[in-house]
């Protein structure tokens, strides 16, 4: 089996990679920007892992990162003839998101609605926030400073994590 993990030197897109090679599988990569019709010849499943994922972006970089790139990558892989596309959105997916949330919503809708009746089968995923080596942005800063020994968030603060690892073994 062949297949591209768009956004291959990200966080999870890197885990990834190093997981479907392990089992054998031949990968290819892009970063943020989308594939060529050579790098899709012959590929059967797309992992679209690129995205924006700062909270300081401003809405148009959201809207293109999280919406109108994913839609670029489906399109170009539906027409090389790909089988399988895995979108690897957000739990934050929702109408009311913010533009990170809003934007990756509106990219499932989209995917969902113009590759119901298409050879290519559509996956979204969901993942809870991902834990593990590498980590940046708020949970990183939240795991510094517990390890200052700071107080713990409050109860009512509680939210599902999955780790990584985990994360791709089962994307694999």
């Amino acid at each position: 089996m062949r297949c591209l993990v768009s956004g291959g030197t990200g966080f999870i897109g890197s885990e990834l990679c190093r997981q479907l090679q392990s089992r054998g599988i031949d990968v290819s990569t892009t970063g943020r920007e989308a594939p060529t019709r050579d790098q899709l010849v012959s590929t059967e499943l797309v992992y679209h892992c690129a995205g924006v994922a700062h909270q300081s972006a401003s809405d148009s970089d959201h809207q293109q990162g999280n919406y109108l790139a994913v839609l670029e990558v489906a399109e170009r892989a539906a027409a090389a003839g790909v089988r399988r596309f895995v979108f690897v959105s957000t739990v934050k997916a929702a109408a009311e998101g913010g533009p990170y949330g809003y934007w990756k919503w509106r990219a499932e809708q989209e995917l969902t609605e113009c590759y119901r009746d298409c050879a290519m089968s559509v996956t979204c995923v969901r993942p809870a926030l991902v834990y593990g080596a590498g980590v940046r942005a708020n949970l990183r800063r939240l795991m510094r400073a517990v390890q200052r020994g700071m107080p713990k968030p409050p109860a009512g603060g509680a939210r599902s994590m999955v780790g990584l690892e985990d994360l791709c073994d089962a994307l694999c």
